[in-house]
């Protein structure tokens, strides 16, 4: 029952309508393009209305010609399969799934073993490869509609690493424009909850519109728990389910969406110096950013002036926080390794993510990290900046994560996401449906940096772009690491053909 489950959910959000799950919908744009005219006292037949709708025309018509309708038989699916492969095998295949499609992976040689024996006894025409994903991704060169990672260990589980499979298919952006990541992780160890509620702690701590809902029947106050978390672990312990719940399906999405694609495309020489100052000057702007790690002062006011803006805001930078909090804590947590330790030639992560966050919070006065090529794109602003006609004051961050993502083509989680649990022998299990869409019909519809000047002139583009922002944001409505936060053309409940969604509740299976 719950393989036909989540598995009916992943072909059927992949077939039906592959727009229906898709972030970006045509009947969505234009109803807000319809209101940003309206807004802006635009009649039907002003030169502003006509040119925008011809603009937005252009843009469907570039959308569509990028969605391709695919049937059940067309989809590639690769999985861990484990010591039982027909079981999930069976349920793919009576979906429709092509066996000829699927790829079946294992990296222990026991179980392989067994595995492919029993594959050979049911005649059936899978392929298998004996190794771990990451070589596996060396040697096939495949995108895949599907990956279905069923560790069934817990999240932060270190032999194997549960995560790897994760940073392996999405760092390596094997998965389709419009894709369906299925992951499997069991409840935490009893002995383990401490550690656990350490790490969420870590994570919970620098956000208010991500905290999981039972924690507003606390008596905690994320504005101190910023800066000083007494109180978080006990009550994540009481409410770990709840907590850990949350946890795994939004660090997953963090690390799609702005951890992995930012660091890969700032990972390139060429990007890194297009958008970014000279390297002593790109140095200077991190290192007053971050701040030190000890400050020698006695004086409030020569402590705050020490301080660099990360360590005096940290909840402005949730992601980098989470990282320096569980460094700080526990240096040794396998966690820290999984996030860090994975190619990117001789670049490391960790100072990638430093610059990303810089440039993505460049508004709070981290100005001198940016090239020059960057400062003109951004002076060139959008035409309402001084005076706002959308519900949010676009910021420097609509613009530097849209050029970024040209590159590093993130993954959004759609609404037609699905998360679920259900009891195993033994141990809770979290089963999460990510329907991940790459917003490709913006990013590449969006101009490159040395375009911006040129392109932002047209007030049409300016307008059709922030719908497409508001959309893509919408899909994790409010998120307080979301790039694209702060991008809301209509209010929450104002425009219902242009709905926003916010992450519903796991359902027991």
């Amino acid at each position: 029952m719950i393989r036909n489950t989540i598995l009916s959910d992943a072909v059927t959000s992949l077939t039906s309508s592959r727009s229906s799950s898709a972030i970006l919908k045509p009947e969505e744009v234009s109803a807000l393009v319809e209101y940003s005219l309206k807004v802006l006292g635009a009649p039907a037949h002003s030169s502003l209305a006509e040119s925008t709708w011809i603009e937005f025309v252009k843009w469907r018509e570039f959308h569509e010609s990028r969605i391709q309708v695919k049937k059940a038989s067309d989809l590639k699916v690769i999985y861990l399969c484990g010591p039982e492969p027909l079981n999930d095998l069976a349920v793919l295949t009576k979906l429709g799934v092509n066996p000829h499609n699927i790829w079946a992976l294992e990296s222990d040689k026991k179980t392989f073993e067994a595995t492919s024996e029993e594959i050979r006894k049911a005649n059936v025409p899978l392929k298998t490869h004996h190794g771990s994903i990451e070589e596996f991704f060396r040697k096939v060169n495949e995108d895949f509609d599907i990956a279905y990672v069923d560790g069934t260990r817990p999240f932060l589980s270190t032999k194997p690493r549960s995560l790897s499979p994760v940073f392996e298919i999405l760092s390596n952006e094997r998965l389709t424009p419009l894709s369906v990541l299925i992951t499997n992780y069991s409840e935490p160890p009893q002995d383990q909850l401490s550690r656990y509620s350490q790490v969420l702690t870590d994570y919970f701590r620098y956000r208010y519109n991500d905290l999981p809902e039972v924690f507003w029947k606390s008596n905690l106050d994320p504005a101190i728990g910023a800066h000083d978390p007494s109180g978080y672990p006990e009550f994540i312990a009481s409410s770990i389910h709840v907590s850990y719940s949350e946890f795994i399906t939004r660090l997953t999405v963090d690390l799609a969406r702005w951890w992995i694609p930012t660091v890969t495309a700032i990972s390139s020489g060429a990007v890194l110096t297009k958008y970014s100052a000279s390297p002593a000057d790109r140095r200077a702007a991190v290192q007053k950013a971050i701040g030190p790690e000890t400050i020698q002062a006695e004086k409030l006011s020569e402590i705050i002036e020490q301080m660099g803006d990360t360590q005096l805001s940290p909840s402005s930078y949730p992601l980098l926080s989470f990282l320096r909090s569980l460094k700080f804590r526990e240096p040794n947590d396998t966690l820290i390794d999984q996030m860090l330790d994975w190619k990117l030639g001789e670049s490391h992560v960790e100072q990638l993510v430093q610059i990303g966050a810089c440039l993505d919070r460049i508004a709070e006065g981290h100005w001198r990290i940016a090239s020059q090529d960057l400062l003109e794109a951004i002076t060139t602003q959008w035409f309402d900046s001084a005076r706002p006609y959308t519900c949010d004051l676009p910021l420097p961050n609509l613009l530097i994560n849209s050029l970024l993502g040209i590159y590093g083509h993130p993954h959004y989680r759609s609404a037609a996401s699905s998360r679920y649990a259900y009891k195993s022998k033994s141990n809770v299990m979290y089963l999460d449906c990510f329907v991940f869409d790459r917003c490709r019909s913006f990013f590449d519809w969006f101009p490159t940096i040395s375009q911006v000047p040129s392109r932002f002139t047209s007030k049409s583009f300016q307008i059709v772009a922030r719908c497409l922002l508001d959309r893509i944001n919408s899909c994790d409505a409010n998120s307080d690491s979301h790039p694209f936060r702060g991008s809301a053309v209509a209010g929450f409940y104002e425009l219902t053909e242009a709905p926003f969604h916010f992450m519903k509740p796991r359902t027991d299976l």
